[in-house]
């Protein structure tokens, strides 16, 4: 191109001043304040995540106790009054009398015979375990002649 800078816009690889290049002294320079600046930035870094880090150990030491005073003067509370710990289905703790839990056992005996599954007193239950081994089609053939016979039947009598 005419004799023209052909490096026109292009940035030097020491710089972005147009027309003002550094040094090797001034560029070493500049390169050694960056990384000191970058070095002590990252142990601050450092030195403030190990700060973070001692006290998160040091707040669960101690949340850690004072969970366990928690749980050793609700347990002496709850036992001083003839209670017991009772874990119900849901997980939920529970500090109950040795007759409630008697109940609560009985309650859940008392509907269940031997060699029935599920919970006791389910309405529909028949229903369901006559879906499941015959199959909805069956269920639904055998409800259509019902009402059928029930036409029938109730057109005899009209």
């Amino acid at each position: 191109m005419n004799g023209e800078d052909t490096n026109i816009g292009a940035e030097s690889s020491t710089g972005s001043i147009p027309g003002r290049e550094l040094t090797p002294e001034e560029e070493e320079e500049v390169r050694f304040r960056v990384r000191e600046r970058l070095r002590a930035g990252e142990t601050e870094t450092r030195a403030r995540e190990e700060l973070r880090h001692a006290e998160r150990q040091r707040r669960s030491e101690g949340e850690r106790l004072r969970w366990q005073v928690v749980q050793e003067e609700t347990e002496r509370f709850h036992r001083d009054r003839g209670r017991v710990r009772y874990v119900s289905s849901t997980g939920q703790v529970l500090w109950l009398t040795p007759e409630d839990i008697s109940l609560r056992r009985s309650r859940r005996l008392r509907g269940r015979k031997k060699g029935q599954t599920g919970r006791p007193g389910r309405t529909g239950a028949v229903v369901t375990q006559i879906i499941r081994t015959a199959g909805v089609s069956l269920v639904v053939s055998f409800g259509i002649v019902v009402a059928l016979a029930a036409v029938i039947y109730m057109a005899e009598f009209a």
